[in-house]
């Protein structure tokens, strides 16, 4: 959609295969227009250009470093790192700007620092700025 919330253009087309869509649920623009996105059934990232022709594919199902179960929500940094929370996994894992795998965090429970089943995720530069919890 345009600034005026007139309709320009859709991609994708359902199916299982590399380059399809399955239950996508996450997206993240990069800087360069394009575009990231999860399928939590398929378990794995997408990228796409925009015109809709896939560049890459990142991840599988599994409990490793790089690897999904439910990947559900993105989000970018300013520098280029994707942030994906991935919900059965209880954790958020952090990729390079080309996809690698850097880091996770994040455990099943109730205290700080834990999740269940964590389904979306929102990242502020402002330095003042944090949610709390009553």
């Amino acid at each position: 959609f345009n600034e005026d919330g007139q309709f320009v253009s859709k991609f994708g087309e359902y199916g299982f295969e590399e380059g399809r869509l399955n239950f996508p649920n996450g997206i993240a623009v990069r800087a360069d227009g394009s575009i990231i996105v999860s399928e939590k059934s398929q378990n794995r990232l997408q990228v796409f250009d925009r015109d809709g022709n896939l560049i890459q594919t990142v991840g599988d199902m599994g409990k490793r470093d790089g690897q999904f179960n439910c990947p559900v929500s993105l989000a970018l940094d300013p520098y280029g790192y994707l942030f994906v929370v991935d919900m059965i996994n209880q954790r958020v894992q952090k990729f390079d700007p080309e996809l690698n795998f850097v880091a996770k965090w994040g455990v099943i429970g109730k205290e700080p620092g834990q999740f269940k089943d964590p389904a979306g995720m929102g990242l502020s530069w402002e330095p003042d700025w944090a949610p709390t919890e009553d």
